[in-house]
């Protein structure tokens, strides 16, 4: 058996191998800019998203309305039964202010508390999963 060995014209082989490498070239530079695009849309809808939660007054599930009782709003469901209930942050400064005074020992974080439909403030409130998945979240 013997091999057939086929003549290559080294030139055009050459040139064979710059086109390919100028078309890898162009490939490299458009995925580059796929890639800064795709990097670009992805800031802008972050951006978008944060914005909405920092300007969403109703409607919020309770990621967002856990944002906006952190930056001191008032949050309450409409789904709950109770009227005029709502959920607030006491900061833990003021908190440990209040056990200081009383020599109740050392606390520095912040609990949230519930504005009952009967005017009680119930401090240490804690949501329910309804709660937590719920989209009916709105700032008082």
């Amino acid at each position: 058996m013997t091999k057939k060995y086929e003549v290559v014209d080294i030139a055009e082989l050459k040139e064979k191998i710059e086109q390919l490498a100028t078309d890898l070239d162009t490939t490299n530079v458009a995925v580059s800019r796929l890639i800064d695009d795709n990097a670009k849309s992805n800031q802008s809808l972050a951006q978008k998203v944060i914005e909405s939660a920092a300007t969403k007054t109703e409607n919020m599930n309770f990621g967002e309305a856990l944002e906006a009782v952190k930056n001191g709003k008032k949050i309450a469901r409409k789904g709950w039964n109770g009227k005029g209930q709502y959920v607030f942050l006491i900061e833990g400064m003021e908190l440990t202010e209040f056990i200081v005074k009383n020599k109740l020992g050392d606390f520095a974080t912040g609990v949230l508390a519930i504005k009952t439909s009967n005017g009680i403030t119930q401090v240490g409130w804690l949501a329910s999963q309804t709660d937590m998945l719920a989209s009916d979240w709105y700032i008082v």
